[in-house]
């Protein structure tokens, strides 16, 4: 009888959910026009051009291919050199490629996933909002935010990326900040989607949860070292991901170095080096041999790797999804965003290129105005440790992204910065409106 009742309130919760989830849509409006549920059309329209005609980015995989060695890694038999496995096994944190497995090796569970992540997310932000009374009613700023953030969103929701998933994740944990339980496993949900959130657990801590007990940090932090154990096995090296290798190597690194090379100057390094590497015996030496690579060029070159870093970081927070929108769409490469990507300032391209990236750049401006007011607004307005743990959260993650900017780095922080953009938009309305 107990159960029974159990299962009828659970499912009065979700019918409620539900049609709390419809009226904010509902009421997401701007002059009468539904701005929601045309965006709602949009991403359907999306997810329509996807299925019949799939596009993704090579992280996409990577994703499934961590899905098939997941449970079946027999490196002593691999084929494989020390360097490819570096390459191969052990990319990827295992909630995204689990997703892609209990999908039968396709994309669908995550993609459906990822839909739900994106209906959630408004709703969530303009809960948090609500919470300080800046969104009741859930009108004037709702389709502020939703014109200004979620384009881009949109369009990330139907590739086969844990972005989308990561920000909803997010949101939810600042929604759900006072439910132990549910940090507990939302935590480790977030680290095990992307590795760059162990940085949550320290902050959380320092910020959030000073007197939270030790138990609420037992699962991800076991998770942590599980995970980094699996490295150990497979690779010989303690890591929660070959990337954090590989990455630096290959494109930090290497964007450093052609600062004062010409490119086929770099080719050359990168061909000798590759030489060296294959005459380690094992997976370790590799991945020693490159970290040490990577810290001697910075080392060399401190200043100028920390402007490069912070252009990536100043990147990513403009930058129009140029790259994969060129997959997606199935756009010819031109010169890059600027014309200047590729040294060709002469080569054309597309109006509907010129149009696309001058469209969300403004956007992406926009959303930063909108973010960088409310920061210096809202101090005023909420608790001191959950400002200071957004603000650490948002401020570290963009530090993290590194020469190599694209606007889907950006896209975990999006709630973070949407909260901040709420303040803004009353800021500026109070300001100059009322």
């Amino acid at each position: 009888m107990v159960i029974r009742f159990s299962a009828i309130e659970h499912s009065i919760f979700q019918m409620k959910a539900i049609k709390s989830l419809f009226q904010f849509y509902k009421e997401v409006q701007w002059k009468g026009i539904p701005v929601g549920f045309i965006w709602l059309l949009c991403v359907i329209l999306l997810i329509i051009k996807q299925l019949f005609d799939p596009q993704n980015i090579l992280d996409t995989q990577e994703y499934l291919n961590e899905a098939y060695r997941l449970f079946s890694v027999d490196v002593n038999s691999s084929k494989l050199t020390n360097y490819d496995k570096l390459y191969q096994i052990h990319r990827r944190t295992p909630l995204y490629p689990l997703l892609l497995l209990g999908g039968g090796y396709t994309a669908y569970l995550g993609l459906l996933i990822q839909v739900i992540s994106t209906i959630y997310l408004p709703f969530g932000i303009g809960k948090l909002l609500s919470t300080f009374g800046i969104n009741k009613g859930l009108k004037p700023i709702t389709w502020v935010l939703f014109l200004i953030s979620y384009p881009l969103l949109s369009y990330y929701t139907v590739m086969s990326v844990p972005e989308v998933i990561s920000s909803a994740l997010i949101v939810m944990l600042l929604n759900f900040r006072h439910d132990l339980w549910k940090i507990t496993f939302i935590l480790t949900m977030l680290i095990a989607l992307k590795p760059v959130f162990v940085v949550l657990l320290p902050l959380f801590i320092l910020f959030n949860f000073k007197k939270t007990p030790v138990w609420v940090w037992i699962l991800p932090v076991g998770f942590i070292f599980f995970w980094m154990y699996r490295g150990k096995e497979l690779l010989g090296i303690k890591t929660i991901s070959s990337i954090t290798i590989t990455n630096p190597y290959d494109y930090n690194r290497k964007i450093l170095l052609l600062q004062s090379h010409s490119s086929e100057q770099v080719d050359s390094i990168y061909i000798s080096e590759f030489n060296q590497i294959q005459k380690f015996q094992s997976t370790s030496g590799v991945a020693k041999f490159m970290s040490r690579k990577v810290k001697e060029s910075i080392l060399n070159n401190p200043m100028e790797y920390l402007i490069l870093h912070l252009r990536g970081t100043i990147i990513t927070l403009f930058d129009p999804g140029r790259y994969d929108a060129m997959i997606f769409w199935k756009w010819e490469k031109s010169a890059g965003f600027m014309g200047v990507n590729d040294g060709n300032k002469k080569q054309e391209r597309p109006i509907k290129e010129w149009i696309y990236m001058l469209f969300f750049s403004i956007i992406n401006g926009l959303k930063n105005v909108f973010c960088i007011v409310g920061i210096l607004y809202c101090r005023r307005f909420i608790p001191a440790d959950l400002y200071w743990l957004l603000i650490s959260i948002l401020t570290i993650y963009l530090l993290s992204i590194g020469p190599v900017g694209s606007a889907r780095y950006l896209i975990p922080v999006f709630g973070i910065m949407t909260f901040f953009g709420g303040w803004g938009y009353v800021a500026i309305r109070n300001r100059y409106v009322n």
